[in-house]
């Protein structure tokens, strides 16, 4: 698989909420940080993150925007549209680079802007 498979792969299967197939694109051991705390979450933290959101919304589109193979990974932006369980849809512009070593997704820095998220994870569907 090349580097820009892997990243369409990586990306579909994340809208799918696919664990199985998000797993198989990374190293087990892969770390995912993000600048607007300056954190690394493990896999399976970033993976819970997921479920979170998921469990949270109705609908979930992530539009890729640029996608550019580099030397050792691939560079992503996306557009990340949530629809709430209320109907309010959030939306989020994210850059992403990957790291990828072996075929597989080692590190990923995540640009973005969590405040325009923040209402999503408090909505209920009452």
């Amino acid at each position: 698989m090349t580097t820009l498979e892997l990243a369409k792969t990586f990306i579909n299967a994340v809208q799918a909420g696919d664990e199985a197939t998000m797993r198989s694109c990374m190293h087990k051991d892969a770390g995912i940080w993000h600048d607007y705390d300056n954190v690394t979450q493990t896999v399976d933290e970033n993976i819970a993150l997921m479920h979170q959101m998921i469990k949270f919304a109705k609908d979930r589109q992530y539009t890729v925007r640029r996608l550019e193979e580099l030397s050792d990974g691939y560079l992503q932006r996306h557009t990340l549209t949530v629809t709430g369980l209320s109907g309010k849809v959030y939306t989020a512009e994210a850059m992403c680079i990957i790291t990828v070593k072996d075929g597989k997704i080692s590190h990923i820095e995540e640009f973005i802007n969590p405040a325009t998220l923040a209402g999503l994870f408090s909505e209920s569907s009452s």
